[in-house]
Formats: structure tokens, sequence, C-alpha cells
């Protein structure tokens, strides 16, 4: 139970944290302005380009060192968004399980390029998801229900690349 409390407690720490941070005046958004979650200067990390895109949305274009590719796609107002999108070369996966562990695996990596990165608190609520049950792509997948979700999708672009999708929103 204290566990439970911990995470809870946690979370809305960072949501509070995240909601203030860089708020334009003139808007009514609990969320603040996108701001860049992959440190360009960690040990793993290649490539980093950071874009502001209109309504609060923003993109980080990252390769690491050891040639994995992805993007993170930022949004929100009333939400705080990020989508984790891994350019791969594997098959299709077979199911929604094998989907999640393969997006666990390339997030593995990440945290293992830059340590510090969000995506180590991400990681852990996706092997909590992986640990409880098997879900289909596009599921909805509760963190903590009511308040926070990840949603897992894969889909192949028009150059015939795979691209896997780790969406982690939070109610603010």
């Amino acid at each position: 139970m204290v566990t439970g409390m911990r995470v809870v407690i946690l979370l809305a720490a960072f949501s509070g944290a995240l909601s203030t941070l860089g708020r334009a005046e003139d808007d009514d958004c609990v969320r603040g302005l996108p701001q860049a979650v992959i440190d360009a200067e960690a040990p793993g990390i290649d490539k980093h380009a950071y874009t502001e895109l209109p309504e609060r949305k923003a993109i980080e274009a990252v390769t690491l060192k050891d040639g994995l590719q992805f993007r993170v796609h930022h949004y929100g107002c009333a939400h705080y968004g990020l989508t984790f999108e891994f350019m791969v070369d594997t098959p299709k996966a077979e199911n929604g399980l094998t989907l999640l562990r393969e997006a666990a695996l390339l997030l593995e990596r990440l945290v293992a390029a830059d340590p510090d990165s969000y995506a180590g608190s991400f990681l852990k609520d996706v092997e909590k998801a992986v640990s409880q049950q098997s879900h289909e792509p596009g599921d909805t997948i509760p963190v903590i229900d009511g308040y926070s979700w990840i949603i897992i999708t894969e889909e192949t672009d028009a150059k015939g690349q795979r691209w896997i999708q780790l969406a982690y929103d939070i109610a603010l």
C-alpha cells in the first residue's frame, strides 16, 4: 500500500512541476510549454534536434550512438503527453504483448544512453504493463486509473519503414 501511495505522490509532484514550467501567461492550459526530455549531451546520444511547433507541440529527433533512431512528440494542454516513436527493422509483432515487450527493450536502450531522461520512469510503467496482462495494439493501458495511461501502436510508412509508437499520457 505504501508503494502505491508513493507512486501517486511522485506522479502528482511530477505533473505539478510540469504544469508550471514554461507556462505562458496568456493561455488557459494547465500544462507548461514543452521542453526537451532527452539530454543532447548525455554520453549515449549521437544526434539530437529539438523543434517547437505550434499549439504547444514539439518534436525531438534523436539518434543514439548504438544507431537507434527515434522521435519524441510532445503535446497536450490539460494532459501531459509524450509519444516515443522508434524506427525499427524487425518484423511486425505477433500480438500486443510482444509489441509492448519490444517497446520496453527500446526504452531500455534509451535509458542506457541517457540515464537521467524521463524515459526511466516511463520504462517502469511499461514493464508493469507487460507483467499485468496481454494487450492488443491500440489498447489504452491504465497506469493509474483515470489519471495516466499508455497506448502502444505500430505502423509501416510509405517507404516500408516500421515504427513503434509508445504514447504516455498524464491528466493534469
